[in-house]
C-alpha cells in the first residue's frame, strides 16, 4: 500500500511543481503549491496510526544561488486528534547562496562557504500543535536563527550550530531544513532536483508488534525499509519512569532489487563515555540505522530515514494512548520528549539563542546528527 502511495505522492508533487521550475519561486506560489498537496485526500492512507511525507525540490536560480522548496507532512489517523485524518505541515522555502567556491570544484556541501539569504515558513505551517503554533512567530524566529550575518559563511560551524538550535524552536523545522541542505548536496552530486519520502506505521495489537515502512529517494536512488518492533512498550501512568527495554528489532531493506535483513538492538543502549566531565550519550537504534546506511550502503542523507524511524517508533505509543482516551499520559509524554517552543511557548527564543550561541563550538558535528529532538551522539 505504501509503495502505491509513494508513487502517487511523487507524481502529484511533480505535477504541481512543474510550472515553478527555471524561475524564482514566489512565496505566494509556494503557499499555493503546498495547499494543493495538503488538500489532496487521495494521498491519505487508511489504517495507519501515524504517517509522514517529506519532499525537497532544488531550484537553481544561477550558478551561485539556489532556492529549495521543502515540506514535511505528519498525518494522524482517525481517533488521534479527530474523527478523521489530521495533517500537520511544516513548509519551508529557503534561498541559499554559494561563496568563493563552485560545486564543480569537488567541494562537498559541508566544506563549502554558503549563506542563507532568505528563509520563509509557509502559511500552512502547523508545527507540532496545530493552531497553537503561531506561524508568524515561528517565521520571525526562523529568520533570527537562520539568516546569515555578513561574512559568516561557514557551513561546518555556523550552519550546523543553527540546525542544532533549531530543535529548540521546532524539531520539524530542524528536520525540514535538513531536507533542504541534503537535497542541495544530492543536486550537486547527482543533478537530481526532486526528492521524496513516504512513511507509515501501525500496531499489531494481538502480537504487540509495531510495523514501520519508510520509502525514500533522498540519496538519489529509491530505498524501502520495513521495521518490526516486538513487544512494543505502551505508556505507563508515571511518564518519568517510562523506558524502552532492550530488545531485538528487525529491519528489512529493499535496495537495487536486493533484499537484506538486519537484526538490531532496540531500546536505550547506554555508552560509558564522558565529555567535559559529564556523561554524554545514549545510543538509540536511530543512530545505528544511520551508521548502516552511511557506512554499508554509502547513502547520503541517512538522517532522513533514521530520524523518521525514531520519530514514528518513539512517539506512536503517545498517539495510541490518545486513541485509548489517556489524554494526560499523551500530553505528558510528548512534552517530556520534545524541547521545542510548541511545548515551551513561554521561552524567549532570541534570548535563548544568545545564551546558547557561545557554546556552539562544542556542538561541532555532522549536520545529520542534529535532525531529531534528542542530543547528538558524540563518538
Amino acid at each position: 500500500m505504501l509503495e502505491k502511495k509513494f508513487s502517487h505522492f511523487r507524481r502529484e508533487v511533480e505535477k504541481h511543481i512543474r510550472h515553478l521550475r527555471k524561475k524564482k519561486i514566489e512565496e505566494s506560489e509556494f503557499d499555493e503549491f503546498v495547499e494543493n498537496i495538503l488538500s489532496n485526500n487521495t494521498l491519505d492512507v487508511s489504517g495507519k496510526g501515524y504517517c509522514r511525507d517529506g519532499f525537497a525540490f532544488v531550484n537553481e536560480i544561477d550558478h551561485s544561488a539556489f532556492q529549495v522548496a521543502c515540506f514535511q507532512i505528519n498525518s494522524f489517523g482517525a481517533g488521534v486528534f479527530g474523527d478523521s485524518i489530521v495533517k500537520l505541515c511544516t513548509p519551508i522555502l529557503v534561498t541559499i547562496k554559494v561563496h568563493g567556491t563552485h560545486r564543480y570544484l569537488n567541494h562537498s556541501l559541508k566544506n563549502t562557504c554558503i549563506s542563507i539569504d532568505n528563509v520563509y515558513i509557509g502559511k500552512s505551517y502547523s508545527g507540532s500543535k496545530g493552531a497553537l503554533c503561531d506561524r508568524d512567530n515561528f517565521n520571525s524566529y526562523a529568520k533570527i536563527l537562520f539568516l546569515s550575518e555578513p561574512n559568516s559563511y561557514s557551513f561546518k560551524h555556523q550552519i550546523v550550530y543553527q540546525l542544532i538550535n533549531a530543535n529548540y524552536l521546532c524539531h520539524h523545522i530542524a528536520e525540514v531544513m535538513g531536507y533542504a541542505f541534503g537535497a542541495l548536496d544530492v543536486y550537486w552530486t547527482h543533478q537530481k532536483n526532486l526528492l521524496c519520502l513516504s512513511a507509515g506505521c501501525w500496531l499489531n495489537q494481538r502480537k504487540d508488534k509495531l510495523h514501520i515502512d519508510i520509502i525514500e529517494d533522498f540519496s538519489s536512488e529509491k530505498m524501502r525499509g520495513h521495521f518490526e518492533v516486538p513487544h512494543y512498550a505502551k505508556l505507563i501512568e508515571d511518564i518519568e519512569r517510562f523506558k524502552e527495554e532492550y530488545d531485538i528489532l528487525l529491519w528489512e531493506v529493499t535496495y537495487r532489487n536486493e533484499i537484506e535483513t538486519f537484526h538490531l538492538p532496540g531500546g536505550y543502549q547506554k555508552v560509558q563515555k564522558k565529555r567535559f566531565n559529564k556523561n554524554v550519550n545514549v545510543i538509540t537504534s536511530q543512530h545505528i540505522i544511520e551508521h548502516v546506511l552511511t557506512a554499508y550502503y554509502k547513502r547520503k542523507n541517512a538522517f532522513v530515514v533514521a530520524s523518521t524511524f525514531q520519530t514514528l517508533e518513539y512517539l506512536s505509543r503517545a498517539f495510541i494512548a490518545k486513541t485509548e482516551g489517556r489524554d494526560e499520559e499523551f500530553s505528558n509524554f510528548l512534552e517530556n520528549a520534545s524541547s521545542c517552543m510548541g511545548y515551551y511557548p513561554e521561552r524567549n527564543f532570541k534570548e535563548f539563542c544568545e545564551k546558547t550561541g557561545s557554546k556552539y563550538p562544542a556542538f561541532e558535528s555532522e549536520y545529520s546528527h542534529t535532525m531529531f529532538f534528542r542530543p547528538p551522539v558524540l563518538l
